[in-house]
C-alpha cells in the first residue's frame, strides 16, 4: 500500500514536472515565435471570417521586411492592448493615391489578385480619396479586405513597422476550414 503511494506521489511530481514545462514551452512559443488570435469581425472577408483562428509567425520580420499582399497581426494604433489584422498595401516611401475606387501606388493601379472584382477602395480621414499619400519611411499602409466595413489606415494613417507582431501564416480553426496563408 505504502508503495503504491509512494508510485501515485512520484506520477504526480511528473506530471506535474511535465505541466509546468508545457506551460513555460507555450508561453515562450507565443511570446517569440508564434501568435495564436481568434478573428473577431469581418473587416477582412472574403478571405478570412469572424471566429476564425489562425496563427502568425513573429520570427521572418526580424530577417525580412514586410512586403505587399502579407497579411500582419498589428497592434491597434488607437485601442492599447488590442491586436487586429490587416494586409500590407503600401510600403514605405511610395506614393498611395485612392480614385475612383482604386488604388494606385506610385501611379500604377494596384493588382490585387486575392480580392473580388468588384471591391471599391474609398478613402478617409487620414488617407483621403484623390490625395496622393507619402507614406513615410519605415511605415506600412494596411486595409482590412472587406474595404467597406474595415477601420484602417484610410482612417488612423499608416503605422510604424514596430507595431507589426507578425506574419499570418495558417488558419487551423475550424477545421472545415483550415488552410495555409499564401501572401
Amino acid at each position: 500500500m505504502q508503495k503504491m503511494s509512494k508510485r501515485l506521489k512520484e506520477s504526480l511530481k511528473d506530471f506535474l514536472k511535465l505541466g509546468v514545462i508545457t506551460a513555460v514551452i507555450f508561453v515562450l512559443t507565443n511570446v517569440f515565435v508564434g501568435e495564436l488570435m481568434v478573428i473577431s469581425g469581418s473587416s477582412m472577408e472574403p478571405n478570412f471570417h469572424d471566429n476564425e483562428q489562425i496563427l502568425s509567425e513573429k520570427i521572418s520580420y526580424r530577417f525580412t521586411q514586410p512586403r505587399r499582399g502579407q497579411i500582419v497581426v498589428v497592434k491597434h494604433p488607437t485601442e492599447k492592448g488590442r491586436l487586429i489584422i490587416k494586409r500590407i498595401v503600401g510600403l514605405p516611401g511610395e506614393t498611395m493615391l485612392i480614385s475612383h475606387g482604386q488604388i494606385f501606388i506610385d501611379g500604377t493601379k494596384l493588382e490585387e489578385p486575392y480580392m473580388p472584382l468588384e471591391v471599391d477602395s474609398e478613402g478617409r480621414n487620414a488617407i483621403p480619396t484623390g490625395v496622393n499619400f507619402k507614406i513615410p519611411e519605415n511605415s506600412y499602409v494596411v486595409l482590412g479586405d472587406n474595404r467597406e466595413d474595415s477601420i484602417d489606415s484610410r482612417e488612423w494613417g499608416p503605422i510604424n513597422k514596430n507595431s507589426i507582431i507578425g506574419r499570418t501564416i495558417l488558419v487551423y480553426y475550424p477545421l472545415t476550414e483550415f488552410r495555409i496563408v499564401t501572401f
